[in-house]
């Protein structure tokens, strides 16, 4: 009986190194994750538990490779490792990652294998948007990553009170998109690019709303009529006032006469007339000489009344 609760011991403490380093590495490493955000570089970042190593180590390598490179680029949060940047060709193979360190004395370690075209996640596009005529030229740069035929873009603009979305596919280096340009709206652009799932998977993040145009200026017609027609309609009434006011201006106000200035025109009159009357002409009188004939044989004239 003692025999056999010896080799129990003895099994026991064989284990024991053998499970807990796996116990170890699933409580120091959660949510393990890797975004491939350029052609010749790569994000990889995790979580760490609540206890973690002092000697945290990464190594990656490619398939077929024996040699592995350490992580010379890590990311850190209140003086632990949260993660790594990575530089080398990832956009054509996997890419294998081994955790390394100690915990109480005990080997931690974990391997991972990532394929990074399943992980892509470029920078957010930059608009930009120019005025060509009567159209928007709203144009942005493809992703650094990968070839241009597996990328798509979703473009959302909004004039106005209208919102659109457009999936656009484009194998050029510079993406350009043509709109009609209408002066009264102000526009709103957004883009994201998307990976194609026959080249693998990812998007970008949503660029920064780009805005070109004036504040919405027919955003409601009758406000703006009545905006335009009360001003006119009062300037009007008060032009039409005015001209009546200056026609009719003597009788709605007609002038008081002053005392002084009546006793003066009186003064003024009664000189006049004095120097009218001294300044009269006289005609001088003519004598004439006039004679009277009588003609005896001149016979008088009957008055007869009318029959």
């Amino acid at each position: 009986m003692i025999l056999k609760h010896m080799e129990f011991i003895l099994v026991l403490q064989y284990f024991i190194p053998l499970i807990t380093p796996e116990v170890a590495v699933e409580k120091e490493l959660e949510n393990f994750q890797c975004s491939l955000y350029s052609s010749k570089a790569m994000n990889c970042s995790w979580l760490p538990a609540n206890q973690t190593a002092d000697d945290l180590q990464l190594y990656y390598w490619y398939p077929g490779e024996s040699h592995k490179t350490a992580c010379s680029d890590y990311k850190d949060r209140a003086g632990e490792k949260t993660g790594c940047c990575l530089r080398g060709d990832f956009l054509e193979h996997d890419v294998y990652f081994h955790f390394n360190g100690t915990l109480n004395g005990l080997s931690v370690q974990k391997t991972f294998r990532v394929c990074p075209v399943h992980y892509v996640k470029p920078p957010a596009p930059r608009v930009k948007i120019t005025e060509e005529g009567k159209d928007l030229i709203l144009s942005w740069d493809p992703p650094d990553l990968a070839a241009h035929r597996c990328w798509v873009y979703i473009l959302n603009y909004s004039k106005c009170q209208e919102s659109l979305s457009k999936e656009i596919q484009y194998e050029y280096d510079n993406v350009a998109v043509y709109v009609p340009y209408d002066l009264r709206c102000q526009y709103r652009v957004q883009v994201k690019a998307v990976y194609k799932k026959s080249c693998g998977a990812g998007a970008s993040d949503w660029s920064d709303v780009e805005l070109y145009g004036v504040e919405d200026l027919h955003v409601d017609w009758s406000m703006t009529v009545f905006a335009i027609l009360i001003p006119a309609a009062v300037g009007l009434f008060i032009i039409l006032f005015l001209c009546c006011f200056m026609k009719h201006r003597e009788k709605l106000f007609p002038k008081i006469p002053q005392p002084s200035l009546i006793l003066k025109d009186m003064l003024n009159s009664n000189k006049e007339r004095k120097s009218t009357i001294g300044n009269l002409y006289v005609p001088v009188e003519e004598e004439v000489e006039c004679k009277v004939i009588l003609d005896k044989d001149l016979p008088l004239l009957m008055m007869q009344p009318d029959p």
